[in-house]
């Protein structure tokens, strides 16, 4: 026997394979039903925060934000994010079994990319490593955060030069706007660089 529910006239329809006969069974959902107890659940559920403000996306030609993972094989569109309030974090949540271990990272998609899933994609911070999540137990939320991109870190990028800074992503000027190196202990602003070859 197999029921099968008309969810816009909410009757269960009971039919025995083979018979033809199908008794409709109207208000109510039998045994078949899944519970409103969200305790009762047999998912656990992650939630996705993820602060796209250090990236200049979402934009008009990727104006979908989207995390990826090998919880679906890493095909694109795995869970669509949103940002109700415009503050620039997106959120989004993902039912899945409880205990299940996987990785993601966000991407932005949209007519740029022909809404491939998979445009533009970053890990979490500056190292862009993919950020690992075990989901909980049944009917508990797990949250998750990502960070895309890295904030500008100001510093010596000339690896020969005493004040390198291996950490630094754009070159420091000093009080002037001038590049400043410091090699063996003396300062050079960019106009007196003499290059040798």
């Amino acid at each position: 026997m197999y029921t099968v529910t008309d969810y816009w006239s909410y009757a269960n329809r009971m039919w025995e394979v083979g018979s033809g006969n199908v008794s409709n069974v109207y208000g109510t959902c039998g045994i078949e039903c899944p519970s409103d107890d969200p305790d009762d659940s047999e998912f656990a559920t992650v939630e996705f925060f993820v602060d796209m403000n250090g990236v200049d996306q979402p934009s008009a030609d990727y104006d979908n934000v989207v995390v990826n993972g090998s919880w679906n094989g890493w095909n694109g569109w795995g869970v669509t994010l949103s940002d109700e309030d415009g503050d620039g974090v997106f959120t989004g949540s993902l039912e899945i079994n409880p205990g299940t271990s996987f990785e993601y990272v966000v991407a932005v998609t949209g007519a740029a990319d022909s809404w491939s899933g998979w445009g533009m994609q970053w890990g979490d911070g500056c190292n862009n490593v993919n950020v690992a999540v075990t989901a909980g137990d049944a009917g508990t939320v797990t949250s998750s955060s990502l960070t895309p991109g890295c904030g500008e870190v100001l510093g010596c990028l000339d690896s020969n030069a005493t004040n390198y800074d291996s950490n630094a992503t754009v070159q420091g000027l000093d009080q002037y706007g001038i590049f400043s190196v410091i090699t063996h202990h003396v300062m050079i602003s960019h106009s007196q660089a003499v290059f040798m070859k």
